[in-house]
């Protein structure tokens, strides 16, 4: 988990970009009372609004089984899924062979 006021502040500081001119897509943020109120106030300071809110209402199993598939390979950030996008060989890397976490 990562401190709210750093996940604030990137946002923040991305906000700033060229290409967040027209807009954001937030995907899974803000996930707590305290992370939207920061965003309501940062935006606020930008002159910037909230057009449309998603929520996804998925049922708990599947999150779980999304969850529990998931395979890393932890020094270069490469993912798997053992269902959904499998490594060639079951525990280990595609690129080095080594193992999955």
């Amino acid at each position: 988990m990562v401190p709210d006021e750093l996940i604030i502040g990137l946002i923040a500081d991305n906000l700033k970009n060229p290409e967040c001119e027209r807009g954001v897509l937030l995907d899974g943020f803000p996930r707590t009372t305290g992370q939207a109120e920061k965003l309501d106030e940062m935006f606020q300071n930008n002159n910037k609004k909230i057009d449309r809110v998603l929520e996804f209402n998925v049922d708990e199993s599947v999150l779980v089984q999304r969850i529990e598939g998931r395979r890393i390979h932890m020094a270069s950030g490469r993912s798997y899924h053992i269902k959904n996008n499998p490594p060639k060989v079951e525990g280990k890397d595609d690129v080095t062979g080594e193992p999955l976490v």
